[in-house]
This record gives C-alpha cells, structure tokens and sequence, in this order.
C-alpha cells in the first residue's frame, strides 16, 4: 500500500525526499505539491478545497482504498481532512500520520477563533513577510511559496477539524511525558478510532533531513507494516 503525503505550508511535496528515499523503494511514496504552486489558478485557501485537490491526485493514483495518509506540519491538516472525506465516501483509511503536525480539536469552531492559533498563524505570517526564520527561507528560495503560504495559514484559521475513525499515528519532536498526555487529552475525540502519540528525533524544522529522516523512516514503517505495535 502506498503512501500519499501532503504538502506542507510551503506547498512543495519535496521536503519529503530524504524521508521517502530512506522509507525504501518497496513502499510507494506520493508527495501531493499544492495547487497552484507553479502558478496559473490562485491556491484555496480552505482546508477543504485543499484536500479535494489532494484526494483528485490520489485518486489517479488509485481509485480505492485502503489508503494510508499523512502529512508534516501544517500538511497534517490537509491529511486530516481527506480521511474524513474518504471516510464519508465510504472508503477505507488504514492509516493517518502526523509528522510533527497536526489537526487540533477545536470543538467545532474554526481554528482561529482559538487565541493560541491565532497567534499562531499572525506569528507565521510576519515570519513571512519579514522573510526570517526557516518559513522565510522557504519564501526566498522558491517563486511563488509566499502567496501558497499565506492561503495555507488562512485556510488553517478558517478550517473546523471532525472526527475520523481510523487509526492515527502522532510522531511529535520533542516529546515530553507531559505533551504526550496532553496530546492524548485534547486530541481523543477527533480519533475514536485510535490515537499514538510517539516521540521522533530532531526538531520540526529538522525532522525530515538525514540524519533523522531514516530515524523517522523506521518508525514510520513498523506503524504501516505492523498495527499492533
């Protein structure tokens, strides 16, 4: 079973090669770049519209399921939302990873009505804007990611998390005791289906290049090829 990754805030699926690369070459990865990216048609900026794009891609790729899906950052929240959307078309999610991101449970309400994610996404875009830090690297380096990024950040404001049954899998650099049973807390409801929380070497920014990349990998693997574990 192959699997598909969104992309990040960034929109660009190429922040996934190292890790792929090391996932090893009998298991199919399928980075999804963003709409829009290369330009032509502006890139939605709802969490829906997004996933719709998404699961278009993946579908090409193979039209039924099981899927098993996931995402880095803020591509967490794509993912999140094209299992439940292929949930309610009936098919079956066998797995959703979260690689240092996630959808938070939001009770319902857009993420942006939550002061911290508000923060959040105000903090972000002004990284942007400014053009430092690791977002802003990414806007100097590739035409056309400071658009792509900001309909990212509006789209996660905008975006009501809802439930998905399948099995869900966190990997959280810098995993404290105390985070994992937050996290676990928090995030419950959206994951009736189950919820792991595990820790993951290096930092988020750092999580998908080598030497953590093949760290990640590995346990990436055992979560696809073993259920139980």
């Amino acid at each position: 079973m192959p699997l598909f990754l969104a992309a990040p805030a960034a929109g660009s699926a190429l922040c996934y090669r190292e890790f792929a690369r090391a996932l090893g070459g009998d298991r199919p990865v399928y980075g999804i770049d963003a709409p829009g990216l290369l330009g032509g048609a502006p890139t939605p900026d709802r969490v829906e519209d997004l996933a719709d794009h998404h699961i278009r891609v993946l579908r090409a790729v193979r039209p039924n399921g099981p899927y098993a899906l996931g995402g880095w950052s803020v591509g967490g929240l794509v993912a999140h939302e094209m299992a439940a959307r292929l949930e309610r078309a009936g098919e079956r999610v066998e797995l959703l990873l979260f690689l240092d991101g996630f959808a938070p449970d939001s009770g319902g309400r857009p993420l942006g009505s939550a002061p911290q994610h508000l923060a959040a996404g105000l903090w972000h875009q002004a990284l942007v804007a400014l053009q430092v830090g690791p977002a802003g690297r990414a806007v100097r380096s590739v035409p056309g990611v400071s658009r792509v990024f900001r309909a990212y950040l509006r789209a996660m404001l905008r975006y009501r998390p809802r439930p998905v049954s399948c099995r869900t899998v966190l990997f959280k650099a810098g995993l404290t005791h105390r985070t994992e049973a937050r996290l676990r807390a928090s995030l419950s409801a959206l994951h009736p289906g189950g919820l792991t929380v595990l820790p993951c070497s290096g930092r988020h920014w750092t999580l998908l290049a080598e030497p953590h990349a093949s760290a990640l990998a590995h346990q990436v693997r055992r979560a696809l090829d073993d259920p139980e574990r």
